[in-house]
């Protein structure tokens, strides 16, 4: 699949998976990038969660947005088939495990400045 096509494909596989995932989570469509999908959620001040093709599969990432903070990362790869539900589910799994703890931190670490 080309890459500008990318964004086009997937934002309605993800919109449903944003309304599964709850908290508010969402597509975000400031983000202008056409090979990549960017979802975020008010409930999770400054993480993002990044999907794009890579190598035939999704790789989702997901992370603290923040400047002066390294955050740890969790990453996943899950067949473009797969459905939005257990796509969802994989994201819980696996990418949401410590997203609260992460943002706390990177708020804590960044007061200290």
């Amino acid at each position: 699949m080309q890459n500008d096509k990318f964004f086009e494909r997937y934002q309605p596989v993800f919109e449903i998976v944003c309304r599964i995932l709850g908290n508010g989570w969402r597509v975000n469509l400031l983000d202008d990038c056409q090979y990549r999908i960017k979802l975020t959620s008010p409930q999770y001040k400054n993480y993002s969660i990044h999907i794009r093709m890579e190598k035939g599969r999704l790789v989702i990432i997901g992370s603290v947005d923040s400047r002066s903070w390294r955050s740890p990362y969790h990453t996943c790869t899950v067949s473009p088939e797969r459905n939005p539900v257990e796509i969802a589910a994989d994201i819980e799994k696996k990418i949401l495990t410590d997203a609260f703890e992460n943002v706390e931190k990177a708020m804590e670490y960044e007061r200290q400045l």
